[in-house]
């Protein structure tokens, strides 16, 4: 069975709390930072283009959106070109 760490358990809390509040930009934010620092890119890129579209005016979360979008065209390159 696969060890839950620290970031797992607060990964779950703040998904509970989003289930109960889904437009809170502050919980998809540190939800989607979680992810990106357990390299789960996808489910942060998902999270932060949610926060995104509930705060429009974030500079933070289009920053994370560039960087992850980046992180994805580079790793991924030669899967899409072999």
């Amino acid at each position: 069975m696969p060890q839950v760490t620290m970031i797992d358990n607060a990964i779950q809390i703040l998904s509970a709390a989003i289930d109960e509040s889904p437009n809170d930009f502050t919980l998809f934010m540190e939800r989607s930072k979680l992810y990106h620092q357990k390299g789960n890119f996808d489910k942060a890129l998902n999270d932060f283009i949610h926060a995104s579209e509930i705060n429009p005016d974030s500079q933070e979360a289009d920053s994370y959106i560039e960087i992850i979008s980046e992180i994805l065209n580079y790793r991924y390159k030669d899967i899409y070109n072999p």
